[in-house]
């Protein structure tokens, strides 16, 4: 099978235009659905398909991005992985907030920037009324205030998947251009009960914790938190180039009733340390 693909890359890549920056990537998407399965004595579903094929995985005669779960980053298995594939990288969310809760304007500026490419493809002169009417231009608003377009961005999380579906929910409560303040609230009240199903009664705890001290643990819990995005993860590089990683819930989780009580029993969670 590997021979076959290999077969078929090359006669593609001899059809891509010629150009300086001339190549093939193939991503292989959704591994990271895969639930781990353990057997006694037995490698885990997770060492079979990644470690003992992983010449085959390689094997491929062009660049090749592999997902994968997001307990295996997570676990023992990590060093070996990195053996194995030279490079693990984990895909954070975009830092919307910062650690200690302000609005990080860089990252909501890359947020404007998606929404903008999105909107080109149906008008392109719509980029210039993204935020509001503009005087002279016979174009309608796409969103009725830049307040209405930060908070949809700040609710999001940093996340690309729900930016897109609070964008889809909110249009369909608009008859017509702009999305108004209403519609965003609306899209993210609807959001916020998905999310507040996926927490299970335990977990409000834990969420708390994690909102308290902007940090998680490497344990099943938080990891099923992680997956499930309840829990979010960011990195950054500081002044001094050192990697920073840190940890909050997901803002739709922070204005459920549940995650509010489960904070209110922590004891001064007065500032966000990190």
């Amino acid at each position: 099978m590997v021979k076959a693909l290999n077969d078929f890359i090359l006669q593609a890549q001899k059809s891509l235009p010629k150009s300086k920056n001339n190549g093939l990537v193939i991503i292989v998407d959704n591994l990271d659905r895969i639930v781990e399965i353990k057997e006694e004595g037995r490698p885990s579903n997770y060492e079979e398909i990644y470690l003992n094929r992983s010449e085959m995985l390689r094997g491929l005669k062009c660049h090749v991005l592999y997902t994968v779960p997001i307990d295996v980053v997570y676990s023992d298995l990590a060093t070996n992985f990195d053996t194995s594939y030279h490079n693990i990288e984990v895909v954070p969310m975009m830092m919307v907030r910062n650690p200690n809760g302000d609005a990080n304007e860089t990252g909501l500026k890359k947020l404007r920037e998606l929404i903008c490419q999105r909107v080109r493809l149906i008008e392109p002169k719509l980029e210039r009324t993204l935020e509001g009417k503009v005087k002279g231009l016979d174009l309608p608003a796409v969103f009725d205030s830049p307040e209405t377009l930060k908070q949809l961005c700040l609710m999001s999380g940093g996340h690309m998947r729900d930016l897109m579906k609070l964008i889809q929910s909110a249009i369909k409560q608009v008859d017509q251009l702009p999305i108004t303040s209403k519609a965003v609230k609306l899209a993210i009240e609807k959001a916020r009960e998905t999310y507040r199903k996926g927490v299970q009664e335990h977990h409000w705890d834990i969420l708390a914790q994690a909102n308290s001290c902007k940090d998680k643990k490497d344990d099943k819990e938080h990891l099923r938190l992680l997956r499930n995005r309840s829990l979010l993860e960011y990195r950054y590089y500081d002044e001094n180039d050192s990697l920073q990683i840190w940890c909050d819930v997901h803002p739709l989780i922070e204005g459920t009733p549940k995650f509010k009580d489960a904070l209110s029993k922590i004891p001064s969670v007065s500032g966000n340390p990190l």
